[in-house]
């Protein structure tokens, strides 16, 4: 039985409808570059957008599992469990991390008077940035009880 990847999906959100829900108070929609086929899944609406438009997809496969991933930084956060989890290291004491976004708020904490000049730190949680535009959008989404005035 050859079944459609938009039938697939629709499966998934028939089974999991409170997940879809729960998110879409929270995340906006995507929606496929040649029809009006939405999701708030980036993924998939990737994967729609091959399946019925020929959209060529790049995937990534881990080199232990053989799972296939969209995003680089996806696999190699995935890779890191097979190989005991810190991916990511700080360049200063080599410390490591499993997130990138760790090392952030680690140089913030430890790091920020080494940290070139143009590193702007949130005075929330710590966490460096390369410009005032991610440092906006970063206060927006992590503290969104605070105004923005940068």
């Amino acid at each position: 039985m050859d079944l459609s990847l938009d039938y697939l999906l629709s499966i998934e959100h028939d089974l999991f409808p409170e997940e879809e829900e729960k998110q879409e108070e929270k995340k906006p929609l995507k929606q496929c570059t040649y029809c009006d086929y939405t999701s708030i899944y980036k993924h998939r609406v990737i994967k729609h957008e091959s399946a019925r438009h020929g959209v060529p997809m790049n995937k990534f496969f881990c080199r232990v599992c053989k799972k296939e991933y969209f995003q680089a930084s996806d696999l190699k956060l995935h890779e890191a469990t097979h190989f005991g989890g810190m991916p990511f290291k700080c360049d200063i004491c080599d410390k490591r991390f499993k997130r990138k976004s760790s090392i952030k708020k680690h140089m913030g904490l430890f790091h920020s008077e080494q940290l070139p000049k143009e590193f702007i730190k949130c005075k929330y949680c710590d966490t460096i940035f390369k410009s005032r535009t991610f440092l906006r959008s970063h206060i927006e989404k992590k503290h969104p009880t605070y105004s923005v005035k940068i």
